[in-house]
């Protein structure tokens, strides 16, 4: 059977015209007179009166809908009388209300269809949601599987019972998981950080406190589940053939049917404490991530208050009247603006060499040698011998080499195996051994207990691997030598971008050795922990900043402009900030420009601001709807301070020279004194 079948093809009308507001409204009130009686109805005199106190109160001119094609919207009233009967008859006609007519002695009433009073429920329980408790609901299902071979019927009265109570604690417990965000996000969403922080307290009291606390302490699962797992096993195992017919008995099956569909019951009990423990892991975890989001929004506001946005459009108004040619835009910016960007790209050399050349050598004359006759094949054994003693002398540095070449191609190897591929150094494979507490040595050795013998000597054998203390540094130094390289190219390094999380968490927890790295250059390194999540690179000295043409400067500001409006209204289980080419182009449209952003010039004015970890593009920019991301490290490169500074400085340098400017009469607007 089909859904319109049951009730009105016509019922969702009122709540889809221009007055569905009104319409809900109604419904809800008269729903709360009806709801306790028994056939949901009010008598229709009554009705009538109390929509006459509604519109009454709402002092408000409303047209009555047009139901049907034919029909035409009448013109607005005010008449409360007038608009009761407008409602309620369409009310009537589209199947929610049905007329009864009454006796001599009694009114005609308005009665709720008993198809439609589910969904007045659930529009009751969207505007105040309820509470969800789930105090001893396990503990009941634990106490009827104890009792399940006293009882009469079995399946009916426990089964079947215990099966609905878990799926009534999983349905209340995946709700609960999936309002989690959605509440915490209406918290907090367009909020003070004042407001954000006290609406906590809601929080931990309607969600927290009240539907999860006492699950989670006295009410756990896991107290019950053990015992609830016994009794469904005990249940399949000793009372099957009591559940079977008793299952029979209410559903009205063959007995052949009824044990395997006891079976598939009591195993469907199973996966349901199995999912009870997901939802609860899934809800602990959802519950810490939005909380720590909606802390991080509170603090983003406290980083950037709205009055940023007045400074950021007082320069860009700047902008718009002082460039008046294309060319203008690709100009160097030397405005306030750039004396206050924080953007250091540093150089290690300058133009002049850290050291003055060295003086040139001059040929001496070098003196004759007299060299005596030899002969040449001693000359060659005593070379050999030499050199082989050199090779196969038992030092630290020939047994280093010998270890490094064994593990080149190789995590580990073995002794004998060292015998077997080197048999003319022995004596550096025992060398091993002998050096194997060296602080200087790049191996260590892992004795096995067992015993082997090459060449005549026997010898307990080891395993050869590289020393961990070296890999680890290896990978130190290495990941030091990255993190210095990407600031000096960057700026910033920022652990909300996946590429970047790797050298953000090393920055963070090797902070003073990176500064070690930039102490001599005069730069240093701050660390800007959640929610920004940012590393910049510092030039203490001045002069030094990063020289942007003054269309990247637009582009810059207008994008900082987006990230505020953007980053308020995000949720808070979003971590991106995402602005369309449409919005940008938006932005620069309010400043006429003498030349409009194309997408050739888009592409390379965000490379630069993609190269300072800024913003970069998402995909390829094809279109309005192409996406650019947005970082938080704007605001690190025009702080708060600093543009009002800028904005401060642009104004009281258009106040001076209008001072200067010459006024429509001809004269002069400042007499200067001779």
């Amino acid at each position: 059977m089909q859904l319109f079948e049951l009730v009105s093809p016509r019922l969702f009308r009122p709540l889809a015209g221009p007055n569905r507001a009104f319409y809900a409204e109604l419904l809800l009130l008269l729903w709360e007179e009806c709801r306790h009686t028994a056939d949901y109805s009010i008598l229709r005199a009554e009705a009538v009166s109390r929509a006459e106190d509604y519109f009454a109160a709402l002092a408000k001119p409303l047209a009555l809908d047009a139901d049907d094609a034919g029909d035409e919207a009448e013109q607005p009233t005010r008449d409360p009388h007038t608009l009761a009967l407008g409602f309620l008859l369409r009310l009537r006609r589209t199947g929610w209300l049905a007329e009864q007519p009454g006796s001599y002695e009694e009114e005609p009433a308005l009665a709720f269809v008993p198809e439609v009073t589910p969904l007045l429920e659930a529009l009751e329980e969207i505007l105040n949601p309820r509470v969800v408790t789930y105090t001893g609901k396990l503990y009941k299902a634990w106490q009827l599987l104890q009792n399940v071979g006293e009882e009469k019927s079995p399946y009916e009265n426990v089964l079947r019972e215990v099966a609905g109570d878990l799926e009534a604690l999983n349905k209340s417990l995946r709700a609960l998981n999936a309002s989690i965000g959605h509440y915490i996000d209406r918290l907090t969403r367009n909020r003070t950080p004042q407001e954000v922080l006290e609406l906590f307290d809601q929080y931990e009291e309607k969600v927290v406190a009240a539907a999860y606390h006492r699950f989670k302490t006295s009410d756990n699962l896991f107290n019950y589940r053990a015992f609830l797992e016994e009794g469904l096993d005990d249940c399949e195992t000793n009372y099957l053939p009591q559940l079977a017919l008793d299952y029979a008995r209410v559903e009205r099956c063959a007995p052949s049917e009824a044990a395997p569909a006891v079976r598939a019951l009591i195993q469907k009990q199973r996966d349901a404490l199995e999912e009870m423990s997901t939802l609860i892991r899934e809800i602990d975890a959802s519950h810490v991530r939005y909380r720590k989001r909606a802390v991080q929004r509170a603090q983003f506001l406290l980083l950037s208050d709205r009055s940023a946005q007045g400074s950021v459009t007082a320069l860009l108004r700047r902008y718009a009247e002082d460039i008046k040619t294309p060319d203008q835009l690709f100009e160097p910016d030397d405005g306030p603006l750039a004396a206050r960007l924080k953007l250091w790209p540093v150089q290690v050399f300058g133009e002049k060499p850290l050291y003055p050349p060295a003086a040139p050598r001059t040929d001496a004359p070098l003196a004759p040698v007299q060299a005596g006759q030899l002969d040449e094949e001693q000359l060659r054994r005593e070379q050999k011998l030499l050199l082989d003693y050199a090779r196969m002398a038992v030092t630290e540095e020939n047994v280093d080499i010998l270890a490094r070449q064994a593990l080149a191609a190789r995590p580990s190897v073995s002794a004998s195996t060292l015998a077997d591929e080197y048999p003319n150094d022995f004596a550096r494979i025992i060398g091993l051994h002998t050096y194997s507490q060296s602080p200087r040595r790049c191996y260590d050795i892992q004795l096995t207990g067992e015993w082997a013998t090459r060449g005549g000597f026997r010898f307990e054998e080891f395993t050869l691997t590289p020393r961990k203390e070296d890999a680890e540094d290896d990978r130190n130094d290495k990941m030091l030598e990255e993190c210095a390289n990407y600031l000096l190219n960057h700026c910033f390094v920022l652990g909300g971008v996946e590429d970047q999380r790797a050298k953000y968490l090393y920055v963070q927890d090797h902070l003073n050795e990176v500064r070690a790295v930039f102490a001599p250059l005069g730069c240093s390194v701050v660390l800007y922990p959640a929610p920004l999540q940012a590393a910049a690179l510092v030039n203490e000295h001045e002069g030094s900043q990063a020289r942007l043409l003054k269309y990247e400067s637009i582009l810059l500001l207008v994008l900082r402009l987006l990230y505020l409006q953007k980053r308020e209204s995000l949720s808070a289980s979003a971590d991106q900030v995402l602005v369309t080419v449409e919005e940008v182009q938006a932005e620069l449209q309010k400043m006429n420009l003498p030349r409009r952003l194309d997408q050739p010039t888009l592409e390379k004015l965000l490379r630069t601001l993609r190269r300072y970890n800024l913003a970069r593009p998402v995909g390829r920019l094809s279109g309005l709807d192409s996406r650019i991301e947005v970082f938080p490290t704007v605001l690190l490169a025009l702080p708060d301070s600093d543009l009002a500074d800028a904005a401060a400085e642009v104004t009281r340098t258009r106040s001076e020279l209008s001072l200067y400017e010459r006024p429509e009469d001809g004269t002069a607007a400042v007499e200067v004194e001779e």
